[in-house]
């Protein structure tokens, strides 16, 4: 029986950020999509229906990331949503979790093998 292969999609308007998610997840076997605006995210999401992980920034120019996860939310509610921000206030945690039905919100820079185990654990659950 064959496993199906998950699909994430990163979305960060940094390219050296999605570069190092890319590589953290070079060996797992996950297809991993990436966007620098949510909006470019969303139309992802649009071509590629099945991605079952966003991995996203909190901020982003235009479309933030709680704005982003929101639409995203309200499209695709079985879709995972991960939080990545440097900027982690408590209001912002708040906004996130509420707004954008956040899994998991985790501060930049993050420890690699912390976030492969979160991904697995979302992943699994």
């Amino acid at each position: 029986m064959s496993r199906e292969t998950i699909r994430i999609l990163c979305v960060d308007d940094e390219p050296n950020v999605l570069k190092s998610l890319k590589r953290i997840f070079l060996d797992e076997e996950y297809e991993i999509f990436t966007a620098v605006s949510g909006e470019e995210g969303l139309e992802i999401l649009h071509e590629h229906d099945a991605i079952q992980l966003i991995i996203s920034d909190y901020r982003m120019p235009g479309m933030d990331g709680v704005a982003f996860l929101k639409k995203v939310y309200e499209r695709w509610p079985d879709t995972i949503r991960i939080v990545l921000s440097g900027y982690a206030d408590t209001a912002s945690v708040v906004d996130a979790i509420n707004e954008g039905h956040i899994y998991k919100f985790i501060s930049k820079p993050w420890n690699d093998n912390e976030l492969r185990v979160n991904v697995c654990n979302a992943i699994e659950r």
